[in-house]
C-alpha cells in the first residue's frame, strides 16, 4: 500500500501533492482505528505515532527529489526547496484536516477519551497566558528550535513532531467548529468563522515556519554524515541551511506580529 501510493519524481506537481494529501489522509484514519482497538485510552497519542512511521517513506521520497532535483540542476535550489515545504505542508494540512473530521462526526464523550493527549496539549497556546510580542516570540522561537533539532537528531523521524503538532490543532478546531455550529445565533457563527480563518491563516505562516525549521536540520544533518566539513559540497549544503533558517525565523517574526495584533484588537 505504501509503495503503491507513493508519488514519483516524473509526476506532475500537482498530482504528487494531492498524493500525499490522499495518502496521509488514509494513513491517519487507519492509525486512529488500529490505536483506539488496540490502546484506546491513548489512542490520541499512538494514532499520532502511527501516522509517523507510515508517512517515513513519503518523507523518504522527498528528500531523495529535493537532492535529486538540486545536485542533478533539474532545477534551482529555490523551486527545489519550495516543492519540499509544499510537499510537508500538504501532508501537514491532510492530518489537521481529517482530525477535525473526526472530531465533528464522533461524540463529544468519545473525543474527550479518545483526543485526550491532542486537548489537553497546549504548547502552542500561548495568546491563553500572554498577549505581549516578545513572550509569544520567545515560546515560538523554542518551538522552532525543538524542530530543527529534533530533525538534526532523528532526520525523518522528526515528521512525529509535525504530525503531532497537525493533531493537535485539527482536533481543536474540529472541536471549535462542532461547537460553534451548535449554537443558533447567526451573528456568532458569522464572529466564529472570520475568526477562525484569520487564525488559520496565523497559523499556516507559523506552521510554514516549523516546516522549513525541520528542512533545515534534516539538510545540516546529512551534510555533516555526508560530507566533509572543510569541503565545498558541505559548504554549499551549510549556506542552504543559513537561507533556510533565515526564512523560518522571517515567517516566524511574521506570524507572531499578526497574532499579537490580532488579540490585542480583540
Amino acid at each position: 500500500m505504501n509503495n503503491f501510493l507513493l508519488p514519483t519524481d516524473t509526476q506532475v506537481f500537482y498530482k504528487r501533492y494531492a498524493l500525499f494529501f490522499t495518502r496521509t489522509i488514509l494513513f491517519v484514519l487507519v492509525s486512529c482505528i488500529a490505536s483506539f482497538f488496540l490502546f484506546p485510552l491513548q489512542s490520541g497519542l499512538i494514532s499520532a505515532f502511527f501516522t509517523s512511521f507510515l508517512l517515513i517513506p513519503a518523507i523518504d521520497a522527498i528528500l531523495e527529489k529535493n537532492k535529486n532535483d538540486i545536485w542533478q540542476k533539474r532545477t534551482g535550489s529555490f523551486k527545489a526547496n519550495l516543492d519540499m515545504t509544499l510537499s510537508l505542508f500538504f501532508i501537514f494540512l491532510a492530518v489537521l484536516l481529517t482530525f477535525s473530521v473526526l472530531v465533528l462526526l464522533l461524540p463529544y464523550d468519545t473525543v474527550k477519551v479518545v483526543f485526550f493527549s491532542q486537548i489537553h496539549d497546549t504548547m502552542t497556546h500561548t495568546h491563553l497566558i500572554t498577549k505581549e510580542f516578545h513572550e509569544i516570540l520567545a515560546n515560538r522561537l523554542m518551538i522552532v528550535t525543538v524542530f530543527f533539532f529534533v530533525s538534526l537528531i532523528f532526520r525523518v523521524g522528526g515528521v512525529f513532531v509535525l504530525v503531532w503538532l497537525a493533531s493537535v490543532w485539527g482536533v481543536l478546531y474540529g472541536a471549535y467548529f462542532k461547537q460553534g455550529l451548535g449554537t443558533d445565533l447567526p451573528v456568532f457563527k458569522h464572529y466564529m468563522v472570520v475568526m477562525t480563518f484569520t487564525g488559520l491563516s496565523i497559523f499556516f505562516l507559523r506552521t510554514l515556519s516549523f516546516i522549513t525549521a525541520s528542512m533545515a536540520g534534516i539538510f545540516f544533518s546529512k551534510g555533516i554524515g555526508k560530507y566533509k566539513l572543510k569541503s565545498k559540497e558541505f559548504l554549499q549544503v551549510f549556506r542552504a541551511v543559513i537561507i533556510i533558517l533565515f526564512v523560518s525565523l522571517l515567517l516566524l517574526v511574521l506570524s507572531v506580529y499578526w497574532e499579537c495584533h490580532m488579540y490585542n484588537t480583540l
